[in-house]
């Protein structure tokens, strides 16, 4: 065949390839070859040569297949207050039988770049061995982010920093953001953390949540572990705030009286509507 009348130029192909027709094509024309052997043999050549030449173009033309595996490699601290180490060791088995969150697959919203910001808060002298595989994004408002990074030891607590004789191990940390609003858009690249860290006895006990009434609102995130589908938290007024649970963690942001608030009486509900205690 004149490669001018083949629809593939050969101005298109790699030059391996190239050859390989080229050989299958002399294969095709030698003579004392059967016609039905030639036929029976070319079909498949031809079409895994091509086969293989369209998948490596189409490799070639998106240049994103191979590089969306690549490992994530976050900056996780900053220079002026230290690196963590992190770990690429599996997240413990009791923090993933508690969170369902922790067993879904990695997304790129957990690899953003605004949790490639959050990251760099962390500090060696509250967190050290952090999960990078275990970081999730937990649902919260707009422009708020709410993240949960599993964390091999928590050391604020460590000798020297006033607490117990070691560093608590296996703790799950939240972190909760909200970025301060600036001619009323609110600017994500100077968004302040907020940070509350527990073990499953704490996660298990309600005890990973931050927030509180302020100026006449009241604000809570938290995380809770499977099983919970909302949260609802009494008032002094007689109200109960309710929130729903997504992905193994609630929001609350409302306005509330002035001192209407109990410090930390969140109560669960099942999805049946029954209370968990």
């Amino acid at each position: 065949m004149n490669p001018q009348e083949d629809p593939m130029t050969t101005d298109l192909l790699l030059p391996e390839v190239h050859m390989s027709l080229a050989r299958a094509v002399a294969h095709r024309t030698a003579p004392g070859v059967p016609v039905h052997r030639r036929d029976r043999r070319r079909r498949p050549i031809l079409l895994s040569r091509r086969a293989g030449l369209i998948a490596i173009i189409a490799a070639l033309a998106t240049g994103t297949a191979i590089a969306a595996t690549a490992p994530w490699s976050p900056i996780v601290g900053s220079d002026a207050h230290g690196h963590p180490t992190t770990t690429a060791a599996a997240v413990p088995p009791a923090e993933l039988a508690a969170l369902s969150v922790l067993r879904r697959p990695q997304t790129d919203a957990d690899r953003s770049p605004r949790v490639d910001a959050m990251l760099t808060v962390l500090s060696p002298n509250v967190n050290d061995g952090v999960h990078l595989d275990g970081i999730r994004v937990l649902d919260t408002p707009a422009n708020a982010i709410a993240v949960l990074v599993p964390i091999d030891r928590d050391v604020a607590n460590a000798p020297g920093y006033g607490g117990p004789a070691q560093a608590t191990a296996n703790v799950l940390c939240l972190f909760y953001g909200t970025p301060p609003t600036v001619g009323g858009v609110p600017d994500t690249s100077a968004t302040a953390y907020g940070q509350k860290c527990g073990t499953v006895a704490d996660l298990e006990a309600g005890r990973i949540f931050m927030g509180g009434q302020s100026a006449g609102r009241l604000t809570l995130t938290g995380l809770v572990p499977d099983g919970i589908a909302k949260v609802g938290v009494p008032l002094r007024t007689g109200e109960t705030i309710t929130a729903p649970v997504t992905s193994n963690s609630f929001h609350i942001d409302t306005a509330v009286t002035n001192g209407a608030y109990e410090d930390a009486s969140i109560r669960w509900y099942a999805t049946d509507g029954t209370r968990i205690r």
